[in-house]
């Protein structure tokens, strides 16, 4: 499942970094995984919407995470859930 978690939805932990990494593609449509880190739960997940696509992603409590997309921008996360969607930058939403 190391596949799921760490290739298509995109969870890495190392050295107490969160990066999410996803690799989204058509074919799928969709993607979730959920990752009991020693930080904490971690989820990150990704659909199409009108052909692009919306990432959900949760960061655990006094941590951050940096968000990569497959076009390479960067925007970096703070704890909670969150839905980015875009290319090049993204809007988000909080959601508690």
């Amino acid at each position: 499942m190391s596949w799921l978690i760490e290739g298509i939805c995109g969870i890495q932990v190392s050295d107490g970094t969160i990066t999410i990494r996803p690799q989204p593609h058509p074919l799928m449509q969709y993607a979730e995984a959920v990752f009991d880190s020693p930080l904490g739960r971690i989820e990150s997940a990704w659909k199409y919407v009108d052909g692009k696509v919306e990432y959900t992603v949760t960061i655990p409590a006094n941590t951050t995470a940096e968000f990569i997309s497959p076009e390479g921008a960067h925007r970096f996360l703070r704890p909670g859930t969150m839905i980015l969607s875009g290319r090049e930058s993204f809007d988000a939403e909080v959601r508690k």
